[in-house]
Protein backbone atom coordinates (compact mmCIF):
# COMPACT_ATOMS: atom_id res chain seq x y z
CA UNK A 1 0.00 0.00 0.00
CA UNK A 2 1.17 3.52 -0.76
CA UNK A 3 1.32 6.22 1.91
CA UNK A 4 -1.72 7.91 0.32
CA UNK A 5 -3.72 4.68 0.46
CA UNK A 6 -2.80 4.13 4.09
CA UNK A 7 -3.93 7.69 4.86
CA UNK A 8 -7.31 7.08 3.18
CA UNK A 9 -7.68 3.80 5.06
CA UNK A 10 -6.86 5.47 8.39
CA UNK A 11 -9.36 8.24 7.69
CA UNK A 12 -12.11 5.63 7.14
CA UNK A 13 -11.22 3.79 10.37
CA UNK A 14 -11.06 7.02 12.39
CA UNK A 15 -14.36 8.22 10.97
CA UNK A 16 -16.00 4.94 11.98
CA UNK A 17 -14.41 5.00 15.45
CA UNK A 18 -15.46 8.61 15.97
CA UNK A 19 -19.04 7.82 15.04
CA UNK A 20 -18.99 4.72 17.20
CA UNK A 21 -18.03 7.04 20.08
CA UNK A 22 -20.86 9.44 19.13
CA UNK A 23 -23.44 6.66 18.94
CA UNK A 24 -22.41 4.93 22.19
CA UNK A 25 -22.20 8.15 24.19
CA UNK A 26 -25.52 9.45 22.84
CA UNK A 27 -27.22 6.15 23.68
CA UNK A 28 -25.75 6.30 27.21
CA UNK A 29 -26.85 9.93 27.66
CA UNK A 30 -30.38 9.25 26.44
CA UNK A 31 -30.61 6.14 28.60
CA UNK A 32 -29.66 8.18 31.68
CA UNK A 33 -32.35 10.75 30.85
CA UNK A 34 -34.97 8.06 30.23
CA UNK A 35 -34.20 6.34 33.53
CA UNK A 36 -35.47 9.29 35.59
CA UNK A 37 -38.74 9.63 33.65
CA UNK A 38 -42.04 7.92 34.47
CA UNK A 39 -41.36 7.63 38.19
CA UNK A 40 -44.17 8.82 40.44
CA UNK A 41 -42.98 10.69 43.55
CA UNK A 42 -43.78 9.05 46.86
CA UNK A 43 -46.17 11.33 48.73
CA UNK A 44 -47.24 10.92 52.35
CA UNK A 45 -50.94 11.20 53.07
CA UNK A 46 -51.66 13.95 55.65
CA UNK A 47 -52.37 12.86 59.24
CA UNK A 48 -55.64 13.85 60.93
CA UNK A 49 -54.57 14.93 64.43
CA UNK A 50 -56.99 14.97 67.41
CA UNK A 51 -57.07 17.60 70.15
CA UNK A 52 -56.31 16.49 73.74
CA UNK A 53 -59.46 17.24 75.73
CA UNK A 54 -57.83 16.45 79.08
CA UNK A 55 -55.14 19.14 79.15
CA UNK A 56 -57.21 22.33 79.20
CA UNK A 57 -59.79 20.90 81.65
CA UNK A 58 -57.27 19.69 84.23
CA UNK A 59 -55.23 22.84 84.71
CA UNK A 60 -57.99 25.29 85.78
CA UNK A 61 -59.71 22.54 87.79
CA UNK A 62 -56.62 21.89 89.90
CA UNK A 63 -56.10 25.61 90.46
CA UNK A 64 -59.72 26.13 91.55
CA UNK A 65 -59.73 23.06 93.78
CA UNK A 66 -56.54 24.13 95.45
CA UNK A 67 -58.03 27.50 96.28
CA UNK A 68 -61.29 25.98 97.60
CA UNK A 69 -59.47 23.40 99.74
CA UNK A 70 -57.26 26.13 101.21
CA UNK A 71 -60.26 28.31 102.10
CA UNK A 72 -62.23 25.28 103.35
CA UNK A 73 -59.40 24.34 105.66
CA UNK A 74 -59.44 27.75 107.26
CA UNK A 75 -63.24 27.72 107.65
CA UNK A 76 -63.35 24.19 109.07
CA UNK A 77 -60.54 25.02 111.48
CA UNK A 78 -62.50 28.10 112.66
CA UNK A 79 -65.73 26.06 112.95
CA UNK A 80 -64.06 23.37 115.04
CA UNK A 81 -62.62 26.03 117.30
CA UNK A 82 -66.09 27.43 117.89
CA UNK A 83 -67.50 24.00 118.83
CA UNK A 84 -65.57 24.20 122.00
CA UNK A 85 -67.39 27.46 122.84
CA UNK A 86 -70.88 26.15 121.96
CA UNK A 87 -72.73 22.93 122.53
CA UNK A 88 -71.30 19.93 120.68
CA UNK A 89 -74.54 19.39 118.66
CA UNK A 90 -74.51 22.92 117.29
CA UNK A 91 -70.85 22.59 116.37
CA UNK A 92 -71.38 19.35 114.50
CA UNK A 93 -74.27 20.81 112.50
CA UNK A 94 -72.16 23.82 111.61
CA UNK A 95 -69.21 21.68 110.45
CA UNK A 96 -71.46 19.40 108.36
CA UNK A 97 -73.12 22.43 106.77
CA UNK A 98 -69.75 23.91 105.89
CA UNK A 99 -68.50 20.59 104.41
CA UNK A 100 -71.68 20.24 102.33
CA UNK A 101 -71.33 23.78 100.98
CA UNK A 102 -67.67 23.18 100.15
CA UNK A 103 -68.50 19.88 98.36
CA UNK A 104 -71.17 21.59 96.25
CA UNK A 105 -68.72 24.39 95.45
CA UNK A 106 -66.06 21.86 94.35
CA UNK A 107 -68.58 20.06 92.08
CA UNK A 108 -69.59 23.40 90.54
CA UNK A 109 -65.97 24.35 89.94
CA UNK A 110 -65.19 20.99 88.29
CA UNK A 111 -68.21 21.26 86.02
CA UNK A 112 -67.32 24.83 85.07
CA UNK A 113 -63.70 23.92 84.47
CA UNK A 114 -64.59 20.93 82.33
CA UNK A 115 -67.03 22.99 80.31
CA UNK A 116 -64.48 25.78 79.85
CA UNK A 117 -61.73 23.26 78.94
CA UNK A 118 -63.97 21.47 76.46
CA UNK A 119 -64.67 24.74 74.63
CA UNK A 120 -60.97 25.33 74.11
CA UNK A 121 -60.39 21.73 73.06
CA UNK A 122 -63.32 21.89 70.62
CA UNK A 123 -61.90 25.08 69.12
CA UNK A 124 -58.51 23.38 68.77
CA UNK A 125 -60.13 20.36 67.13
CA UNK A 126 -61.91 22.63 64.63
CA UNK A 127 -58.57 24.21 63.77
CA UNK A 128 -56.97 20.77 63.33
CA UNK A 129 -59.91 19.61 61.17
CA UNK A 130 -59.62 22.63 58.90
CA UNK A 131 -55.85 22.18 58.64
CA UNK A 132 -56.28 18.50 57.74
CA UNK A 133 -58.95 19.22 55.13
CA UNK A 134 -56.66 21.80 53.49
CA UNK A 135 -53.74 19.37 53.50
CA UNK A 136 -55.96 16.60 52.12
CA UNK A 137 -57.14 18.81 49.24
CA UNK A 138 -53.54 19.71 48.42
CA UNK A 139 -52.54 16.03 48.62
CA UNK A 140 -55.30 15.00 46.18
CA UNK A 141 -54.36 17.83 43.79
CA UNK A 142 -50.73 16.69 43.88
CA UNK A 143 -51.79 13.12 43.05
CA UNK A 144 -53.76 14.39 40.05
CA UNK A 145 -50.77 16.45 38.86
CA UNK A 146 -48.44 13.50 39.44
CA UNK A 147 -50.67 11.26 37.34
CA UNK A 148 -50.75 13.80 34.49
CA UNK A 149 -46.97 14.27 34.66
CA UNK A 150 -46.51 10.48 34.71
CA UNK A 151 -48.52 10.06 31.50
CA UNK A 152 -46.48 12.78 29.77
CA UNK A 153 -43.17 11.30 30.93
CA UNK A 154 -44.15 7.80 29.81
CA UNK A 155 -44.70 9.20 26.30
CA UNK A 156 -41.33 10.98 26.54
CA UNK A 157 -39.72 7.74 27.61
CA UNK A 158 -41.24 5.80 24.69
CA UNK A 159 -40.01 8.49 22.30
CA UNK A 160 -36.48 8.43 23.73
CA UNK A 161 -36.30 4.63 23.57
CA UNK A 162 -37.37 4.74 19.93
CA UNK A 163 -34.42 7.02 19.15
CA UNK A 164 -32.11 4.82 21.22
CA UNK A 165 -33.16 1.83 19.11
CA UNK A 166 -32.45 3.77 15.90
CA UNK A 167 -28.99 4.60 17.19
CA UNK A 168 -28.40 0.99 18.23
CA UNK A 169 -29.17 -0.11 14.68
CA UNK A 170 -26.68 2.42 13.39
CA UNK A 171 -24.12 1.34 15.99
CA UNK A 172 -24.40 -2.26 14.77
CA UNK A 173 -23.65 -1.08 11.21
CA UNK A 174 -20.68 0.89 12.50
CA UNK A 175 -19.30 -2.12 14.38
CA UNK A 176 -19.74 -4.26 11.26
CA UNK A 177 -17.90 -1.64 9.24
CA UNK A 178 -15.04 -1.53 11.75
CA UNK A 179 -14.73 -5.31 11.81
CA UNK A 180 -14.52 -5.32 8.03
CA UNK A 181 -11.87 -2.58 8.02
CA UNK A 182 -9.74 -4.13 10.75
CA UNK A 183 -9.94 -7.57 9.16
CA UNK A 184 -7.90 -6.28 6.23
CA UNK A 185 -5.05 -6.39 8.78
CA UNK A 186 -3.56 -3.10 7.63
CA UNK A 187 -3.15 -1.95 11.26
CA UNK A 188 -1.38 -3.91 13.98
CA UNK A 189 -4.00 -5.41 16.35
CA UNK A 190 -2.32 -3.57 19.23
CA UNK A 191 -3.87 -0.33 17.92
CA UNK A 192 -7.34 -1.58 16.99
CA UNK A 193 -10.06 0.69 18.43
CA UNK A 194 -7.40 3.04 19.88
CA UNK A 195 -8.74 6.27 18.43
CA UNK A 196 -5.93 8.40 19.89
CA UNK A 197 -3.22 6.24 18.32
CA UNK A 198 -5.12 5.92 15.03
CA UNK A 199 -5.62 9.66 14.71
CA UNK A 200 -1.94 10.24 15.48
CA UNK A 201 -1.05 7.86 12.62
CA UNK A 202 -3.42 9.69 10.30
CA UNK A 203 -1.86 13.04 11.16
CA UNK A 204 1.65 11.71 10.45
CA UNK A 205 0.55 10.68 6.97
CA UNK A 206 -1.49 13.82 6.34
CA UNK A 207 1.42 16.07 7.31
CA UNK A 208 3.83 13.80 5.42
CA UNK A 209 5.88 13.15 8.55
CA UNK A 210 5.99 9.51 7.46
CA UNK A 211 5.03 7.36 4.47
CA UNK A 212 4.95 3.99 6.21
CA UNK A 213 3.50 2.30 9.24
CA UNK A 214 6.63 0.27 9.92
CA UNK A 215 10.29 1.19 9.70
CA UNK A 216 11.41 1.38 6.06
CA UNK A 217 15.04 0.20 5.74
CA UNK A 218 15.28 1.58 2.20
CA UNK A 219 14.49 5.20 3.13
CA UNK A 220 15.25 5.19 6.85
CA UNK A 221 11.65 6.31 7.56
CA UNK A 222 11.00 5.18 11.15
CA UNK A 223 7.29 4.73 10.43
CA UNK A 224 4.07 5.77 12.21
CA UNK A 225 4.27 3.12 14.94
CA UNK A 226 7.71 4.16 16.14
CA UNK A 227 6.83 7.88 15.98
CA UNK A 228 3.74 7.30 18.08
CA UNK A 229 5.52 5.19 20.68
CA UNK A 230 8.12 7.94 21.11
CA UNK A 231 5.54 10.73 21.35
CA UNK A 232 3.32 8.78 23.74
CA UNK A 233 6.21 8.69 26.21
CA UNK A 234 6.44 12.49 26.22
CA UNK A 235 5.35 14.44 29.29
CA UNK A 236 1.73 15.52 29.02
CA UNK A 237 0.80 13.05 26.26
CA UNK A 238 -2.70 11.61 26.89
CA UNK A 239 -3.64 8.22 25.47
CA UNK A 240 -7.34 8.15 26.39
CA UNK A 241 -10.07 10.11 24.59
CA UNK A 242 -12.21 10.60 27.73
CA UNK A 243 -9.23 12.11 29.57
CA UNK A 244 -8.38 14.43 26.67
CA UNK A 245 -11.87 15.99 26.92
CA UNK A 246 -11.35 16.70 30.62
CA UNK A 247 -7.89 18.23 30.13
CA UNK A 248 -8.29 20.42 27.07
CA UNK A 249 -6.39 23.24 28.77
CA UNK A 250 -3.32 21.00 29.15
CA UNK A 251 -3.10 19.46 25.69
CA UNK A 252 0.38 19.46 24.15
CA UNK A 253 0.87 20.76 20.59
CA UNK A 254 1.20 17.28 19.07
CA UNK A 255 -2.29 16.37 20.29
CA UNK A 256 -4.25 19.52 19.53
CA UNK A 257 -5.73 18.15 16.30
CA UNK A 258 -6.64 14.91 18.11
CA UNK A 259 -8.32 16.93 20.86
CA UNK A 260 -10.24 18.96 18.24
CA UNK A 261 -11.54 15.75 16.63
CA UNK A 262 -12.63 14.30 19.98
CA UNK A 263 -14.23 17.61 20.98
CA UNK A 264 -16.17 17.65 17.71
CA UNK A 265 -17.50 14.18 18.50
CA UNK A 266 -18.41 15.24 22.05
CA UNK A 267 -20.29 18.28 20.74
CA UNK A 268 -22.21 16.02 18.36
CA UNK A 269 -23.25 13.88 21.34
CA UNK A 270 -24.47 17.01 23.15
CA UNK A 271 -26.42 18.23 20.11
CA UNK A 272 -28.09 14.91 19.32
CA UNK A 273 -29.01 14.29 22.96
CA UNK A 274 -30.40 17.80 23.45
CA UNK A 275 -32.39 17.57 20.21
CA UNK A 276 -34.01 14.29 21.24
CA UNK A 277 -34.79 15.52 24.75
CA UNK A 278 -36.33 18.78 23.49
CA UNK A 279 -38.40 16.91 20.91
CA UNK A 280 -39.57 14.41 23.56
CA UNK A 281 -41.17 17.26 25.51
CA UNK A 282 -43.32 18.23 22.54
CA UNK A 283 -44.88 14.83 21.87
CA UNK A 284 -48.65 15.22 21.51
CA UNK A 285 -49.69 12.27 19.37
CA UNK A 286 -48.01 9.48 17.45
CA UNK A 287 -44.44 8.77 18.46
CA UNK A 288 -42.19 9.24 15.42
CA UNK A 289 -38.49 9.11 14.64
CA UNK A 290 -36.44 12.15 15.60
CA UNK A 291 -35.46 14.31 12.60
CA UNK A 292 -31.92 14.89 13.90
CA UNK A 293 -31.33 11.16 14.41
CA UNK A 294 -32.73 10.35 10.96
CA UNK A 295 -30.54 13.02 9.37
CA UNK A 296 -27.48 11.77 11.26
CA UNK A 297 -28.10 8.16 10.19
CA UNK A 298 -28.60 9.22 6.57
CA UNK A 299 -25.36 11.19 6.63
CA UNK A 300 -23.58 8.14 8.03
CA UNK A 301 -24.92 5.93 5.25
CA UNK A 302 -23.76 8.40 2.59
CA UNK A 303 -20.33 8.58 4.24
CA UNK A 304 -20.10 4.78 4.36
CA UNK A 305 -20.96 4.44 0.68
CA UNK A 306 -18.39 7.08 -0.24
CA UNK A 307 -15.68 5.45 1.84
CA UNK A 308 -16.37 2.04 0.35
CA UNK A 309 -15.81 3.53 -3.09
CA UNK A 310 -12.59 5.17 -1.90
CA UNK A 311 -11.33 1.93 -0.39
CA UNK A 312 -11.97 -0.38 -3.34
CA UNK A 313 -8.19 -0.74 -3.59
CA UNK A 314 -8.31 -2.75 -0.32
CA UNK A 315 -10.37 -5.47 -1.99
CA UNK A 316 -8.01 -5.45 -4.96
CA UNK A 317 -4.96 -5.81 -2.70
CA UNK A 318 -6.71 -8.50 -0.66
CA UNK A 319 -7.45 -10.52 -3.82
CA UNK A 320 -3.83 -10.17 -4.93
CA UNK A 321 -2.63 -11.46 -1.55
CA UNK A 322 -4.95 -14.46 -1.77
CA UNK A 323 -3.68 -15.31 -5.28
CA UNK A 324 -0.08 -15.12 -4.12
Amino acid sequence: MTGEQIKDYLYAVIDAEKNKYIQKKTIERLQENANVLGIKPKRQQPVHYKADFSIDATTPTLAALGTIVFIAGIIIFAAIAQTFQRSSSQGVVMVLGIITSITLSIISVIRYSNKHGNKKAIAEQQRLDEEYEGQLREYKNLLIRDEAAFDIEINQKRYIYRQINLLKEQLKKTNDELNELYNYNVIDKKYWHDIVALYSFYEYFRLKRTYSLHFDPKTGDEGAYEKYEKESRMDGFIKRADIIIKKLDRIIDNQKSTAAMIMEASNKVDNLSANVMNASKQITGTIEDNAAIIRYNQERQIALDKQRNNLIFLDVLSNIDRKN
